[in-house]
């Protein structure tokens, strides 16, 4: 299930795993070791990679992009290129909810799931923190609980009556405490944030991340453009409930309030509007890796010239139909129009057809039976330069 096609993972012997699902420490090992092996025109990976780095502002003069960072000293810097691959993903900026930025917010120690590692190796080791309050209802918010208890800390989990997400409160003044909305007061030495990641790209201004098809809010649209995507929409979602009825009478669940508008990208990575850009990563699938080979063979097939977005019209209702499919497959998830986690075969399908490669690779019966993976990609990079390098 994890590892790229061209080098597997491996693990020791004694190494704990459930269902394919291993511990994290082995993945960090295998990514490391990845970008030391990997050598190209005598530089490795890890050689091209600025750590350290804050981009403060992506720009674009005529056909050239302008990346603006700061350093790890805060010494200004920037780079020029003619092509563009925002790969940040979706787990880059921390979304920590705005309650603590108010008047009277609490005021001990507030750390985002981001930055755990650091506090469980420090703060939570401290006899003075011993009252732990997690907010949160995913992944994250659970192995911070799990940490925290293991450190023999008295943890107190907060989480909405719906099961999504942490609960609504209130900080009572000065340190040490926190009320909630139904007026239980809980004791707190430090406040664990399990609440997500914000989607937006603040190196872009508001201008290119509409330009860009970004998801924005709807009152940055042109008149004509709210227009021209609200009725490719509805069209859209008419069709989705055509070609799958099923999804007409959804079970009951949450509806989220959407403040954006979708991505309006080709496969939930080109713009319509620029070819000298892309963003992998965006969209949510089930299976990073796999996803990420087949992005990745795409933009670069795309970067070539071997792959070419379909005529402005047709892309437009390409883009409103995958929208609509992640808003009525996915109601508590969809509304941005990139959440398509089970569809990962489709969506790898259709970026290795439109590139001219196989996708089923393992043969006739395994295909059909056998999980897809990253590693039946094994072959594609020699297959693509058989193709197109000839």
């Amino acid at each position: 299930m994890l590892g790229y096609s061209d080098v597997p993972i491996l693990l020791p012997p004694d190494a704990r795993s459930y269902f394919g699902c291993i511990e994290a420490k082995y993945v960090t090992a295998y990514l490391e070791d990845y970008v030391d092996s990997h050598v190209y025109n005598g530089r490795s990976l890890r050689s091209r990679i600025y750590h350290g780095e804050y981009v403060e502002k992506i720009d674009k003069r005529g056909d050239v992009w302008i990346v603006s960072a700061l350093d790890s000293e805060r010494a200004e810097r920037s780079f020029t290129a003619y092509k563009l691959v925002v790969a940040t993903g979706l787990t880059s900026v921390p979304h920590v909810p705005a309650i603590f930025q108010r008047p009277g917010a609490f005021k001990g120690p507030i750390c985002h799931h981001k930055h755990f590692g650091e506090i469980s190796r420090t703060l939570l080791k401290t006899p003075e923190c011993q009252k732990v309050v997690v907010f949160g209802a995913g992944k994250s918010a659970t192995d911070m609980v799990y940490e925290s208890v293991k450190k023999g800390k008295k943890v107190s989990w907060i989480i909405r009556k719906d099961g999504e997400g942490p609960a609504l409160f209130l900080t009572a003044p000065g340190r040490g405490s926190i009320v909630l909305d139904n007026g239980m007061e809980i004791e707190a030495d430090v406040l664990l944030c399990g609440t997500g990641w914000s989607s937006q790209y603040a190196f872009f201004s508001k201008e290119l991340t509409c330009s860009l098809g970004l998801p924005h809010h709807p009152d940055d649209d042109t008149p004509a453009d709210s227009h021209l995507w609200h009725a490719l929409l509805n069209v859209a979602e008419q069709q989705v409930l055509a070609d799958f009825p099923i999804l007409e009478h959804p079970p009951p669940h949450k509806k989220p309030e959407v403040l954006t508008t979708s991505l309006r990208m080709y496969n939930g990575i080109a713009p319509l509007n620029d070819s000298s850009v892309v963003f992998l990563g965006r969209a949510h699938l089930s299976n990073a890796f796999r996803t990420s080979e087949a992005q990745a063979i795409w933009a670069t097939a795309y970067f070539d010239g071997h792959v070419k977005i379909p005529p402005k019209e047709q892309a437009q209702r390409d883009v409103a139909y995958m929208n609509a499919l992640s808003r009525k497959r996915y109601p508590s998830h969809g509304g941005a129009g990139d959440y398509l986690f089970f569809e990962l075969l489709w969506y790898t399908d259709r970026l290795m057809e439109e590139v001219g490669l196989r996708s089923h690779r393992k043969g006739w019966w395994a295909d059909w039976v056998e999980p897809c993976l990253a590693s039946d990609f094994k072959d594609a990079k020699k297959e693509y330069l058989e193709k197109y390098r000839a």
